[in-house]
């Protein structure tokens, strides 16, 4: 069996950062939902609370991959080994 370490897990979610800000298109709530593993309703209850600042193209909504890497990093954790 695998163990995944603290400073594993962080190092994951530096790199989901990274590749989100890599993409080269705005994104939507729910492709920003299942790359952090929330679902469509709570992003947009994100999104509705001013945490993500969005584009609103008609009906649209979309996010810039710099929004979605800093948000990401914002609520990355870090902790140290003990």
């Amino acid at each position: 069996m695998k163990t995944t370490t603290v400073a594993a897990h962080d190092e994951a979610r530096a790199d989901l950062a990274t590749r989100l800000e890599r993409m080269p298109r705005a994104i939507t709530a729910p492709e920003l939902g299942a790359a952090v593993g929330l679902g469509r309703t709570v992003m947009y209850e994100h999104i509705r609370e001013g945490e993500i600042t969005y584009m609103r193209f008609g009906g649209a909504i979309r996010i810039d991959p710099a929004e979605a890497a800093r948000w990401v990093r914002e609520h990355t954790i870090t902790r140290r080994a003990a």
